[in-house]
């Protein structure tokens, strides 16, 4: 999609351009990027000045990269590089990572520590079994729980005022030492690097792939009372704290018990 077709086209709402125009407030942010193990693998740049979201670059071949908002990193404590499974959800989708509103960020991420809590890969699969995604004309992908179906309650009520994520972006590309870390081992890439015209919203689990335990998992999910996505990240590295959050009464206890020791 060309830079003008964009124009045209995107919502007046994501026409924002970045409070990140210059090095050094650009370059604080590295240290949410990714683990201090992996510094390096990642180049952090400011935006120009007019620069929106939904740009890209007249020559996607040479120079390449993709834009993130800083919200994923210092709220929702995404690290790079992508996890398979935020790839695969970022794929189905036919989104680009800004693409996809930072609350819908907050079930990918939430949805993603509970199931490491309870000892199962996170797969899309289950992931569509709770949530439901919602399109905007020509704006953010939105999701939401499934009626009758809550696992994660929304981190924000809002995400407009103190909590306003739209002005708030970034470049980011790999580093010169590791080039490929946006695509797979055939030189595809592992997600959309820019927007897309045409974001996926109905999404059909039956054309996805399933795994020998994803109906457990399921089952044991909706045992669950909901919880807050701000709670399960604002939690994540406190073990105690996140298994008392998600443990809430007995009958969650011993599934999980009983499916740990099942699959261990």
């Amino acid at each position: 999609m060309s830079e003008e077709s964009q124009l045209d086209s995107v919502a007046e709402e994501v026409r924002q351009s970045s409070i990140y125009v210059d090095l050094n407030s650009t370059f604080k942010l590295y240290q949410c990027l990714t683990n201090p193990s992996r510094k390096g693998f990642f180049d952090i740049f400011p935006c120009e000045e007019g620069e929106f979201v939904y740009h890209s670059p007249p020559n996607q071949r040479t120079k390449y990269y993709t834009y993130m908002y800083d919200c994923f990193f210092t709220k929702l404590r995404v690290r790079l590089p992508f996890i398979d499974f935020q790839c695969e959800i970022l794929r189905i989708l036919n989104v680009a990572p800004t693409q996809l509103h930072p609350g819908a960020w907050s079930f990918v991420r939430s949805f993603e520590v509970i199931c490491r809590e309870v000892g199962f890969p996170p797969s899309a699969y289950t992931f569509f079994s709770f949530f439901l995604v919602k399109k905007s004309n020509n704006s953010w992908v939105y999701m939401s729980n499934f009626s009758g179906r809550s696992l994660v309650r929304p981190y924000h009520s809002s995400w407009k005022g103190i909590h306003n994520f739209k002005g708030k972006f970034f470049r980011v590309r790999p580093g010169p030492n590791y080039p490929r870390l946006f695509h797979d081992e055939s030189g595809d890439p592992l997600f959309p690097f820019y927007w897309t015209e045409h974001p996926h919203s109905k999404i059909r689990r039956r054309n996805l792939p399933k795994t020998d335990v994803d109906e457990q998992l399921i089952s044991l999910l909706r045992q669950a009372t909901p919880v807050q996505a701000s709670d399960v990240l604002g939690n994540e590295r406190d073990r105690e704290k996140l298994t008392s959050l998600l443990s809430n009464y007995s009958s969650f206890v011993l599934l999980i018990l009983f499916f740990s020791l099942l699959y261990v």
